[in-house]
């Protein structure tokens, strides 16, 4: 079937009302004329203070941005379908895996593919810097989902939503929203700051902080530092997996540290096997075993050889 002219006038009043829509900024929209299999549009969102966000899908839509002064910034994470933006001088194609920011106060054509999925995130002007627009004036800027700045958003927009869902505070998305658009435009801007030898995974920081406080205890598994730390079992998992690592590994290196430390505290070899239970190893030869994998002696000749050096000196 063909859509009437009212249904079609209906059904873009619908898709732009959301705060959250990525058609929200569009003057002038419009769907396929023909129908005939089914059309489907689907937004969930809230909003972190000033910043709204959301996953969208949405079949094919065509529209144009006139512009105008105040308008938001709009950043696009593609996992599927695509996105076109067409200008007066440039066409940018935004396809799946793809981040696209761009300023909807510029006058843009805009073609969305059938079947794209999106995480949306809209951030009003007043939260970035000048120099971050500037970046993105008469442009839209395209960075890979795989690229470490952009999965530091990401992981930082989903432990946001984790802990909102675990205790909403509006002081708390005040906050939130003041690191969101601080990334942002450090990703904008191709700062190094969050770059790929220095940035730390929210998720990760958060974990190191449950591990550090539970390292005595029994009972630190991934379950209870993926509760403690408000994010999920499986983002937790794929966190560590991002840094070659996994959750037990780290654990296991910061209880050697914490070993390493009473062994030089002690200063003397008998206590081995007390420190090995202490720091949760399961026998001494357990302990041994990794802490000659860490620093290459055995912790009975690592504490006679700082003996021996101590008398000499």
């Amino acid at each position: 079937m063909r859509l009437t002219d009212k249904q079609m006038r209906d059904a873009q009043k619908l898709l732009a009302q959301p705060k959250t829509s990525p058609f929200r900024y569009l003057n002038h929209f419009k769907l396929p004329g023909d129908v005939s299999n089914g059309y489907k549009f689907q937004i969930t969102g809230h909003s972190i203070g000033e910043i709204a966000t959301a996953h969208v899908y949405s079949d094919a839509v065509t529209g144009t941005r006139a512009g105008g002064d105040g308008a938001p910034i709009i950043i696009q994470m593609i996992t599927s379908g695509g996105m076109i933006f067409e200008s007066e001088s440039q066409v940018v194609k935004v396809e799946s895996g793809q981040v696209g920011i761009r300023e909807t106060g510029e006058k843009w054509w805009v073609r969305c593919a059938p079947s794209t999925n999106s995480r949306l995130i809209i951030v009003p002007r007043s939260l970035l810097p000048p120099d971050a627009i500037r970046q993105i004036h008469k442009r839209v800027r395209r960075f890979d989902l795989e690229t470490p700045e952009v999965q530091f958003i990401a992981n930082y927009m989903e432990l946001i939503e984790e802990q909102r869902r675990k205790s909403p505070s509006s002081a708390t998305d005040c906050i939130a929203q003041y690191g969101l658009a601080s990334l942002i435009s450090s990703l904008i801007r191709g700062d190094n700051e969050y770059g790929s030898q220095d940035f730390i995974d929210p998720i990760i920081a958060s974990a190191r902080r449950v591990m550090d406080k539970h390292l005595l205890d029994d009972e630190l598994s991934p379950a209870m530092i993926a509760k403690e730390a408000a994010v999920s079992v499986r983002s937790l998992h794929r966190a560590f997996a991002r840094i070659d690592s996994s959750v037990m590994s780290e654990v296991r290196q910061r209880r050697l540290q914490g070993a390493h430390d009473d062994l030089i505290d002690a200063g003397f070899a008998s206590v081995v096997s007390s420190v090995a239970a202490k720091w949760k190893f399961s026998d001494s030869s357990h302990f041994v075993r990794h802490f000659r994998a860490k620093y290459g002696v055995t912790p009975a000749s690592y504490v006679r050889e700082r003996l021996k050096n101590a008398e000499i000196s």
